[in-house]
């Protein structure tokens, strides 16, 4: 890749990052919110829920955007959007007005990841898209570990209200390189119409990629919800042990989801064997953390899974990019991502209530079953086109 493609990938993933940082953070500093606020637990974690609703319900009509204006003006009215409901947050007093804050905030993920990805399979080479593409999704889970790791430190220095500007600051940061670069944008003189809009949410290949991701997504999210408890009263550790370990799963992404669009590119660009390898080695190793092994055991099959599972992560964006006609690029992305959102948000409530109802047992089958409903997804998609030769 040239200069500028790979300071396009940086800008954009400063500016995916800055947001998935801002979208975790309350989660280690959720003590403080419990005090500032006098909520129950239940309420607290409403503060990382409802950003993820805001994004889901505003996720189809930002892909319908993409597709019709200009994208650097998308981009410049969510960064002010998010940037202002952050600083206006720390502003306001009561739990409700800070929820309203960051439902707003949450709003401008369609264009901030989504169309961020959008851009950045445009401005490489197609032979280069997947390494480029599954590079950037990796501002998820590094904007999670930022989020984790720094906002207890900035907290206790500093105070919690001066947490999420932070991360703001990461994203405005983001965003000037972006403008900096001024990169070269290409349109379709006929954007997509309410008719063409329409004909890509009922594509079926569009849909068949987009259940596979909330597979993925649906089994990667139960694994960071349920693995600490499930650590603690299965396999005997201590609550603070299983969370140590299982912090190891979204770490694991940094390395997998580059590592999955790295590989698929060696393959010719082809996406499918990629995503179908990593249901298969996934759903395994999801099978056997029931069983009763040692810890350092346990932690192995932890770190296998979180790998195995994110090299497809994010293949999915650019996989779904290769099959529809350039002027849907946004509104397919839109589907895949608001299948994605809706798994995240599903999974750790369905997987309570099977552990609760059922057993732990139940709740891992039905995890297995979503890998098996990937592969079939996966298996009668239409293979991504071979651009190893373009570009």
């Amino acid at each position: 890749m040239n200069r500028k493609a790979v300071r396009s990938v940086l800008a954009c993933s400063l500016i995916s990052a800055g947001f998935f940082s801002y979208l975790i953070s309350p989660a280690s500093i959720l003590p403080l919110l419990l005090s500032e606020f006098d909520i129950s637990r239940t309420d607290a974690g409403l503060s990382i829920s409802v950003v993820y609703l805001g994004w889901l319900v505003f996720q189809l009509p930002t892909g319908y955007l993409i597709d019709r204006v200009d994208v650097r003006s998308l981009m410049f009215a969510s960064v002010v959007v998010f940037v202002a409901a952050v600083f206006v947050g720390t502003a306001l007093t009561g739990y409700q007005s800070f929820l309203a804050v960051r439902f707003v905030a949450g709003i401008t993920g369609g264009v901030l990841f989504t169309a961020s990805a959008q851009i950045v399979g445009q401005v490489v080479q197609p032979r280069y898209q997947g390494t480029a593409v599954t590079a950037f999704t990796a501002s998820g889970p590094v904007g999670f570990v930022l989020g984790q790791l720094g906002s207890p430190l900035i907290a206790e220095r500093f105070g919690w209200q001066v947490v999420f500007p932070v991360y703001a600051l990461i994203t405005l940061l983001g965003y000037l390189l972006f403008r900096r670069i001024q990169q070269e944008q290409s349109y379709d003189a006929e954007s997509i119409s309410l008719r063409g809009f329409a004909e890509t949410l009922s594509n079926p290949a569009v849909l068949l990629i987009s259940l596979a991701a909330l597979c993925t997504n649906s089994m990667y999210l139960f694994l960071n919800t349920w693995i600490p408890t499930f650590a603690a009263e299965v396999h005997a550790l201590s609550l603070a042990g299983a969370g140590g370990i299982a912090a190891l799963i979204p770490f694991m992404g940094i390395v997998a989801r580059p590592g999955g669009g790295w590989l698929s590119d060696r393959l010719g660009t082809r996406r499918r064997p990629v995503i179908v390898a990593s249901f298969l080695l996934s759903v395994p190793v999801i099978a056997v953390l029931t069983q009763t092994v040692t810890q350092s055991v346990f932690a192995l099959f932890l770190l296998s899974v979180g790998f195995s599972l994110q090299l497809a992560e994010g293949l999915y964006f650019i996989y779904i990019q290769e099959i529809v006609p350039s002027n849907v690029t946004g509104t397919s992305l839109a589907v895949a991502t608001s299948f994605a959102i809706g798994g995240a948000l599903v999974a750790p409530i369905v997987g309570g209530w099977l552990i609760n109802a059922i057993s732990w047992y139940a709740a891992f089958a039905f995890n297995i079953l979503l890998g098996l409903v990937g592969i079939v997804a996966i298996l009668l998609s239409p293979e991504s086109v071979d651009s190893s030769t373009l570009g």
